[in-house]
């Protein structure tokens, strides 16, 4: 299975196995141990579930990296620009776009920075038209 399949669609679609592949891959990319990852608690979430968690939900799977997981997904979907299907072509390029976005955020954001998001309220995933 491809590893990067998840830099292939809105994180709504994500699979089980794709939500898994990005925690690792952030984990990875953040030079977190992966010892302390507590990935078994994000077993069965799918990307629609994801995208419904709050910050108390992300610390509740991995009170260490929560916090982490949620600031990188809530920039990722705040700051990635998704196409649908309709309205382009299959692009080869787009994966690597996306993990490119995900790395150049990974590298933008420090340990210690904390997003200004309201936890009472669920944050959702809403998919953005982009212009080519």
């Amino acid at each position: 299975m491809d590893m990067l399949s998840w830099t292939q669609k809105h994180p709504q679609n994500w699979s089980t196995l794709e939500v898994l592949d990005w925690l690792y891959y952030v984990a990875e990319a953040r030079n977190l141990d992966v010892a302390k990852l507590r990935g078994e608690q994000f077993n069965s979430v799918t990307g629609k579930e994801l995208c419904e968690m709050t910050l108390s939900k992300f610390l509740e799977r991995d009170p260490e990296y929560g916090q982490q997981f949620y600031e990188m997904f809530r920039r990722l979907v705040n700051e990635a620009q998704f196409i649908t299907p309709q309205q382009s072509e299959v692009n080869p390029e787009t994966s690597t776009q996306f993990t490119d976005l995900v790395n150049a955020l990974l590298s933008s954001t420090s340990n210690d920075e904390i997003m200004d998001m309201d936890d009472t309220t669920s944050s959702k995933c809403f998919l953005s038209v982009g212009e080519t």
